[in-house]
Parts: C-alpha cells; sequence; structure tokens
C-alpha cells in the first residue's frame, strides 16, 4: 500500500505541473494582440452527407455575417446525401450567388468520404483563407471578420471554440454537464497553443491559409483514416511548416454547435475522439497514457483501502487537489472565453470525470464507432 500511496503521489504532482504549464499557456493566449492588416477573400466550406435538417440554420447563420460581400465565398461540397439536401442547397443557390455546391458520387478507395469533400472544395476555393465548419455549426455574424483577423505574420492557421449549445431544447442538466465536458477540450486546445505546441482542434471552426494546405500535400498520410480532418492535419502545420497557429478566444469567433442527440450519437463521438491518441507524437500519447493510469488508480484504490482509514482520507486528498487544480484552469479558460455560467456543473462533473476518462480511455483504443453513418 505504500508503494501505491507514493506512485499515486508521483502522479498528482505531475498533473499538477502539467496543469501550471497549461495555465501558463492561457496566460499567453489572453495577452495576444491582432495586427490589422488588410482583409482577405475567404472560402467558407462545409462537407455535408445527410444534413438537410441543419442546413438552414447554418446558411442562416451565414447570411449575417459582417463581412465585405465581395471577400467571400460559400462552397458546401454534398457528399451523396440521399435527404432533401440538394434541394435545399439549389433554393439556396438560386438566391445567393456566394454560395457554390459541389456533387460527387464517388470517393476514392484511399481517401475518407469527409476529407476528399474537403480537399475537393479546397482545390476549387477562390479564397486565401480556408475557414470550416459543418452543417450544425452556428457561428455569430462577427465570425469571418474575427477569424480572418488572426492571420497576420507568421500565423497560417487559427483554431477556436465551438461550444455545445445549451439554449432550448438543450437546456437540460445532462446537457450542461456536457458542455462543461466539452469545454474542457477547448481549454486544453488553447492552453497547447499558447505554449507553441498545440495537440487538438475541432473542425467545427478551424481556418488557414490555402497556400498551407496545398503546400503540405493535403491531409497526406492521413487521408484515409475517417476522423482528423481537424486535429491530424494541425499536427501536420505543427511539424512539416514553418506557419505558426493561433487560438481565437474571443467570444465573436465561437462556432456553436449542438450536443450529442443520443447516448448512441455521444458514446461514437467520444470513442472517436479516444481512438486518435495513438496519432498523436510519442509524447503527447505517453502523456495520455499517464493520465490515464493515474485515474485507473484512483478509480481502484477505493476498493483496496476500504478499510483502511488513513489511506481513503489521503485518496480523499488527492480528489480534492486533483478537482481543485482542474477548477482554476478552466475558471482561467472560462474568463477568456465567456463561459463562467458552466461553472455551476463542475462539482457533479467531477465526481463523474475518474469513471468517465478510464471508460473511454479503454475502449477507443479497442471498439469500432460509427460517425456520420461509417463505421471505423
Amino acid at each position: 500500500m505504500t508503494i501505491l500511496i507514493i506512485v499515486v503521489s508521483v502522479l498528482l504532482v505531475t498533473y499538477i505541473f502539467l496543469l501550471l504549464n497549461l495555465s501558463r499557456g492561457l496566460t499567453k493566449i489572453s495577452s495576444f494582440e491582432l495586427i490589422p492588416s488588410p482583409q482577405k477573400f475567404v472560402s467558407v466550406i462545409i462537407s455535408v452527407h445527410n444534413e438537410a435538417h441543419n442546413l438552414p440554420g447554418l446558411l442562416s447563420a451565414l447570411a449575417l455575417q459582417n463581412y465585405p460581400q465581395n471577400l467571400w465565398e460559400i462552397i458546401i461540397a454534398d457528399d451523396r446525401s440521399t435527404d432533401h439536401t440538394q434541394k435545399i442547397l439549389q433554393e439556396y443557390s438560386a438566391t445567393d450567388e456566394k454560395l457554390r455546391i459541389i456533387y460527387f458520387s464517388k470517393t476514392p478507395s484511399d481517401f475518407s468520404p469527409k476529407k476528399y469533400a474537403i480537399d475537393r472544395a479546397i482545390e476549387n476555393a477562390r479564397g486565401s483563407i480556408i475557414l470550416l465548419t459543418d452543417a450544425d455549426g452556428r457561428p455569430g455574424s462577427e465570425w469571418i471578420r474575427t477569424v480572418s483577423s488572426y492571420f497576420s505574420g507568421h500565423t497560417g492557421m487559427v483554431i477556436g471554440y465551438a461550444p455545445y449549445i445549451i439554449n432550448p431544447p438543450y437546456h437540460h442538466f445532462f446537457y450542461k454537464i456536457l458542455a462543461l465536458e466539452y469545454m474542457s477540450h477547448a481549454c486544453i486546445s488553447a492552453a497547447t497553443t499558447g505554449l507553441g505546441f498545440p495537440v487538438t482542434c475541432v473542425g467545427t471552426n478551424i481556418a488557414y491559409y490555402k497556400s498551407v494546405y496545398t503546400d503540405l500535400g493535403g491531409f497526406g498520410k492521413y487521408k484515409n483514416y475517417h476522423s482528423g480532418d481537424d486535429d491530424l492535419f494541425m499536427q501536420r502545420v505543427r511539424d512539416e511548416s514553418n506557419w505558426g497557429i493561433a487560438y481565437a478566444c474571443k467570444p465573436v469567433a465561437h462556432v456553436y454547435n449542438a450536443p450529442p442527440s443520443s447516448w448512441k450519437q455521444f458514446f461514437n463521438q467520444r470513442l472517436r475522439y479516444a481512438s486518435k491518441g495513438f496519432f498523436y507524437p510519442k509524447f503527447v500519447t505517453a502523456s495520455l497514457l499517464i493520465f490515464l493510469l493515474f485515474n485507473v488508480i484512483l478509480l481502484v484504490l477505493p476498493f483496496l483501502i476500504i478499510y483502511e482509514i488513513r489511506a481513503f482520507l489521503f485518496l480523499s486528498g488527492v480528489l480534492i487537489i486533483k478537482s481543485f487544480s482542474e477548477f482554476i484552469l478552466l475558471y482561467k479558460f472560462a474568463g477568456l472565453t465567456d463561459q463562467k455560467s458552466l461553472l455551476k456543473y463542475f462539482l457533479p462533473a467531477a465526481l463523474l470525470h475518474v469513471p468517465y476518462i478510464v471508460f473511454f480511455g479503454l475502449l477507443g483504443s479497442i471498439l469500432k464507432y460509427s460517425w456520420a453513418g461509417r463505421e471505423k
């Protein structure tokens, strides 16, 4: 038992040191200053597959963008939709000359469908900046203006926050917990970007120069992997180019999106997130495995010390210190992104955090997932 306590203590100290470094990254993000630069032509790209129920909301949000009308376009790549997607797109394109549609009926065997759709859209894009979101994304009116303003100096890619919608019908307690958990992912993304080594991002709010994409040869070795059109491509920009990556934390740069609508969708989405850890750099994967080990021990330890009061008090102290340190980091990020209202749900989320990490961390490496109608 003494050895186990020593191991837990070492892991806790390591974890707190990591959180302190992440906090330092958020400080750098908060001090980032936008340098005024000439506005550039922007191509907003969306890959869709049977998104008839989401497209009207997205297109309505895009119609409200406060950006010069002659300096942006919308390209929607329709990946073999079988619902009313084509009809909706045709109706909108008849009234909006900025909207361009690409249809295709076949995907090359060495290309994942979504990546192929994005690749085709980028190939046909007129903009120097590629700005991507999803059909369920709901950007504010200043989205294009704000994200494009981050492209100055050596910045060649901008990643942003895509918080979950928490208004009706997503206003129930469960969705608030999900929104807080999702915010923690964005916190890691922002903090590591501030440290100069971003490790994750989301495709609902991401942008890069078209030249960055073409110079790198697109998605490269990851092009046949169903997921990773966002973070795995970001790794290529980070590791294989000289371009810098910025994080757009301003609330006006957010793109809100709907949380999972069912347990099945939530389960498959989190499996997909967990499965990508093995495609990260070795030291990042190793850090994730250590973090998983820490949580496995915390989950198992209560069953080993149930009759040892001193050990139980030790474990309680570890959990309190761990949770308090996490809260401080999230509080800092929530202040930057105007999301402090979610912190009132921190305590129940903290109670679920350890089993959540262990469950998806272990299953993500062994189970297949279904995503957008396709299986891994």
